[in-house]
C-alpha cells in the first residue's frame, strides 16, 4: 500500500492513492456553487473527435490530473511505481522491457523499470501541428533515441490512460520493430477499461495496471450539457500552463 510523507502539511496520507494525488496538488475539479452549478473553468483533454464542419475538436471535462506535479516529488512517484510494479508481478506478466510514452510516461517508466529490474526505453514526440490559444498542438510518437529489439515483450507506460490513442500508436511502432506489447501501465487510469483495454474493436486486448483508477466523464464541446458554458469561454485549453490559477480557483471556492 502507498504511504508517503509529502510535506509537513501532509505528514502521512492514508492508504488511498487518489488522496495522495489531491494532497500533492495534482488534481483539479471545476468549482461549483452551492446550487451545484459550475463557477470555474472546465478543462480540455488530449483526446479528439471528428466534427461535422470538418476537422477535430478536443474533448473537455470537469476534472484533470496533472501527473507532472507528482514527478516533482520523486518519493511519491516511486510509491506509485511500487504499487503498479506489485500488480504486474502478481499477475505473472512475462515482459522484458518498459516503453515510456512521451512525455508523461518517460519519468514514470524509468522509476517503474527500476522497480521491475528490466530494460527501460522511451519514445519521443514529433510535432505535426502547433497549438493555438483555442487548441492544443498535435504530435505523434517516434522511436529515435531508443529502439525496440526483435522479440522484446513490452509494457507501454503512460502517465494517464483514457482513450488509448498514444497506446495504439506505440503498439504499431513495437509491432513494426518485431516486438510485442504485453501490457499497459500508468499512474492514473481514467478510462472505462479498469483492468483490461480492448482496442481495435476487441482485436487488441491488453491488461492495464494503474496506481489510481478514477473515471472522469468527458464531453464533446457541442454537447447541449456544456455548449453554452463553452461558448461563454469557460474552458481552459492550456491546463498545465495555467495550473496555479486553476488550483487557486478551486481552493477559493472551497473556503
Amino acid at each position: 500500500m502507498v504511504r508517503v510523507r509529502i510535506s509537513e502539511q501532509f505528514p502521512i496520507i492514508p492508504d488511498d492513492p487518489f488522496a495522495i494525488l489531491c494532497a500533492c496538488g495534482a488534481f483539479y475539479s471545476c468549482p461549483r456553487g452551492p446550487d451545484g452549478k459550475r463557477i470555474g473553468k472546465m478543462v480540455v483533454y488530449a483526446g479528439t473527435y471528428d466534427v461535422l464542419a470538418g476537422g477535430r475538436n478536443h474533448y473537455i471535462g470537469d476534472d484533470y490530473a496533472n501527473i507532472g506535479v507528482v514527478e516533482e516529488l520523486p518519493h511519491v512517484l516511486a510509491d506509485f511505481a511500487r504499487l503498479v510494479a506489485d500488480q504486474i508481478v502478481a499477475a505473472g506478466l512475462d515482459f522484458t522491457t518498459v516503453l515510456g510514452a512521451p512525455m508523461g510516461g518517460i519519468q514514470f517508466s524509468q522509476v517503474l523499470g527500476a522497480k521491475l529490474d528490466c530494460r527501460v526505453i522511451y519514445a519521443e514526440k514529433m510535432v505535426i501541428e502547433v497549438g493555438t490559444e483555442t487548441s492544443r498542438g498535435k504530435s505523434v510518437p517516434i522511436l529515435d533515441r531508443h529502439k525496440v529489439n526483435e522479440g522484446d515483450r513490452v509494457i507501454i507506460v503512460e502517465d494517464i490512460c483514457n482513450n488509448f490513442s498514444t497506446t495504439k500508436a506505440l503498439v504499431e511502432l513495437v509491432l513494426m520493430a518485431g516486438g510485442k506489447v504485453v501490457g499497459v501501465a500508468c499512474v492514473l487510469n481514467r478510462s472505462p477499461y479498469k483492468t483490461e483495454w480492448q482496442g481495435d474493436q476487441g482485436r487488441t486486448v491488453l491488461p492495464v495496471f494503474s496506481g489510481v483508477y478514477r473515471e472522469m466523464p468527458q464531453y464533446k464541446q457541442e454537447d447541449p450539457a456544456v455548449a453554452a458554458y463553452v461558448a461563454a469561454g469557460n474552458v481552459e485549453f492550456h491546463v498545465k500552463a495555467k495550473w496555479g490559477k486553476l488550483m487557486e480557483s478551486m481552493k477559493a471556492a472551497q473556503t
